[in-house]
C-alpha cells in the first residue's frame, strides 16, 4: 500500500517544480481604451462627448537627474478616452484608474491656447506637484479647436 505521505511529499514537489519553470520576461504593458460611459465618474451618457477638461490631449515627460522620469498621457477623441501615467519608481497606471487620478488636477488647470509657455510649464508643475528642478520639460497639447502646441524647456 502507498503511504499518504509520500503522495504529498509527490504533490508538494510536482508544484514547487512547476513554479520553478515560470516565465522570466519584463511585464509587458498594453495601453487600454475604454469607453468614458464605463467609467465610475460623475459624467454619463448625455455629456460624454462634452469637453471635459481644456484640451483633448496631453502628453507630458518630465525627465529629472539619475534617469527619473514623470509621464502623463490622456487623450479624448469620439467616445474613447486614453489615460497613462508613468511615475517616478516605474510604476505604469493606465486605464480607468489613470483617468480617475488625473481628473482632479486637469479640472484645476487654466491654461488654454493662449496662455504663454512660462505659465503652462508653471501651473502644470505646480498642479501635478512635481519638482520644479527639472532637467527637461516637454508637454504636446491638442486643444479642442484642433491646434496643436508644444511646450519645451
Amino acid at each position: 500500500m502507498i503511504d499518504t505521505r509520500m503522495i504529498g511529499i509527490f504533490i508538494c514537489l510536482v508544484f514547487l517544480l512547476a513554479a520553478c519553470g515560470t516565465d522570466q520576461r519584463p511585464l509587458q504593458y498594453e495601453e487600454v481604451r475604454y469607453n468614458p460611459t464605463a467609467i465610475n465618474t460623475a459624467y454619463d451618457e448625455e455629456v460624454k462627448n462634452e469637453q471635459l477638461f481644456n484640451f483633448r490631449s496631453f502628453n507630458l515627460a518630465v525627465d529629472y537627474e539619475k534617469d527619473l522620469t514623470y509621464e502623463v498621457f490622456y487623450s479624448h477623441d469620439l467616445n474613447d478616452i486614453v489615460a497613462t501615467i508613468n511615475d517616478f519608481d516605474q510604476q505604469k497606471v493606465i486605464g480607468e484608474e489613470a483617468f480617475n487620478q488625473l481628473t482632479p488636477h486637469f479640472q484645476e488647470m487654466s491654461f488654454d491656447e493662449d496662455t504663454t509657455k512660462p505659465e503652462i510649464i508653471e501651473e502644470v508643475i505646480e498642479i501635478l506637484g512635481l519638482d520644479p528642478s527639472y532637467s527637461k520639460f516637454a508637454l504636446e497639447v491638442t486643444y479642442h479647436d484642433g491646434s496643436k502646441k508644444v511646450y519645451n524647456n
